[in-house]
Order: C-alpha cells, then sequence, then structure tokens
C-alpha cells in the first residue's frame, strides 16, 4: 500500500540520520534511491540497477520553467534502452517526478548521495546503485538486506497488511513479496484510484504511457 512506501522512505530515513559513518549512509542513501526509482519508475530490477550516472538527468524545482516546466516543479529523466543510452540527443525513456504529492522526494535522495560519494563514484558510467567495489547491487541483495527487515518491522509493530503473514504454511512474508516487482505493482495500484495522499488518479493513457 501506499503507506508502506511511505513508512520504508521514512525508515530509510532513519537510517540515513543515525549512520556512524559514511558508508552507512550512503547505503541508505542507495537504498532509498532503489525504493523510489522501482516505484516512481515502475521499473524492473534489471532497470533500476543497471542505472549509470550518465543515464540520470535531474531538473531541481528551481528551474522547472526553463524546461517549460510550471514554477517548483522538478523531474528526475531516465535512459534505460541502448537506443537511448548511446544518443545524447534522444530523450528519456522514464520520467518521474523530482517530489510527489505524497511528499516522497527521489530527488532530495538523489543530492545526499552525490553529496556523500566522491567524484571517482561520480563518473558517467559509474552505476548509480552500486557497492563500494563499483559493482551494482541485485534484486536479492536489495530485497533480503533492505526491503524485507523493513516488512518485518512493520509486522512487529503491527500494520494490519503485513500481519496476516504469520510464517504459517502458506503465508509466509518472503513468499508473499518475493519479486522485486512488488513496487511497480503496488505503484500501479496507488494511480488507478484517488487517494488521501495523492492529487487525483491517473488517465488510463497516463497510465499505459509511463507503463510502456
Amino acid at each position: 500500500l501506499l503507506s508502506h512506501i511511505l513508512q520504508i522512505d521514512r525508515y530509510y530515513l532513519d537510517l540515513y540520520n543515525q549512520a556512524s559513518d559514511r558508508e552507512a549512509q550512503v547505503n541508505a542513501c542507495r537504498a532509498a534511491v532503489t525504493h523510489l526509482f522501482a516505484y516512481f519508475g515502475w521499473l524492473r530490477g534489471v532497470e533500476t540497477f543497471g542505472v549509470t550516472w550518465d543515464d540520470v538527468n535531474v531538473v531541481e524545482p528551481r528551474d522547472g520553467p526553463i524546461h517549460g516546466l510550471p514554477r517548483g516543479i522538478g523531474v528526475i529523466l531516465l535512459k534505460l534502452l541502448p537506443q537511448t543510452k548511446s544518443s545524447q540527443a534522444a530523450t528519456a525513456d522514464v520520467v518521474m517526478a523530482y517530489r510527489s504529492a505524497s511528499g516522497l522526494c527521489p530527488g532530495l535522495w538523489l543530492q545526499r548521495l552525490r553529496a556523500l560519494l566522491p567524484a571517482s563514484e561520480l563518473v558517467g558510467e559509474a552505476y548509480v546503485i552500486a557497492h563500494a567495489n563499483g559493482r551494482p547491487w541485485t534484486s536479492h541483495y536489495y530485497r533480503y538486506t533492505f526491503f524485507y527487515p523493513t516488512l518485518y518491522m512493520l509486522r512487529a509493530l503491527g500494520d494490519k497488511y503485513p500481519s496476516k503473514y504469520d510464517e504459517s504454511p502458506g503465508l509466509e512474508l518472503i513468499r508473499a513479496f518475493w519479486s522485486f516487482n512488488t513496487l511497480r505493482r503496488t505503484a500501479r495500484s496507488v494511480v488507478a484510484k484517488k487517494r488521501a495522499e495523492t492529487l487525483r488518479k491517473a488517465s488510463p493513457a497516463e497510465a499505459v504511457e509511463h507503463g510502456r
């Protein structure tokens, strides 16, 4: 549910604020970027972890009008397909809000991550979501290191939705959310109707265009 997406984002913010060293802060930022790229972009794991700094173009909210956007509106532009990655003139494959009406802000998490990384890890071909050795994270690593622990935490706090997965046969939490695609399915469901945290539902054409 959207409430869980928001709670997980806040949990990563807690990890970031309470980190005892730079590496822990970097990992919290990368976990949050993974979470929000997959959610906002409706991305698969291979797409999320294949993004390099060359593939990312950020329009800050203050610069929105320069790019034909309303004042205060920014976007994150991603190039995912080989034909767009190799062409500087090609348009982005995926456009995401810098900040959503619900308060989720992938743009701010990217800012935090950039500020923590040395110049050598910000070169164009370097992966945005990577280990210290430069190798990209995987869906398995993210899910078992960050995502599943947050779901267990929510269950321990009494959240009704994960609490029904009590580890009895057929109700194991990891089996219920076994795929990285959980995040894109959640996002597609959220935009299907107006919710308390959102401005409106997506039109059918918007959903098809964003998901294509």
